[in-house]
């Protein structure tokens, strides 16, 4: 019988960018920019004008919350 191999994700830690926080969860860009929930709550007028999409001030880029 062969044997599925699963591979294992290495935990991520998170540091926020914005408070140097080290919370259970930040938002993430592929660039490594990271803010926490806290950070992105305060400041969502920055970060988005929509409330769906949220902008990475490090490289330009609109990700979906």
């Amino acid at each position: 019988m062969s044997k599925i191999r699963t591979k294992k994700r290495r935990k991520q830690e998170y540091v926020c960018h914005l408070c140097g926080a080290k919370p259970g969860f930040c938002w993430t860009c592929k660039c490594g920019f990271q803010v926490c929930t806290e950070c992105m709550k305060e400041k969502i007028n920055v970060f988005s004008c929509n409330g769906v999409t949220w902008f990475c001030p490090e490289c330009d880029e609109w990700h979906v919350f």
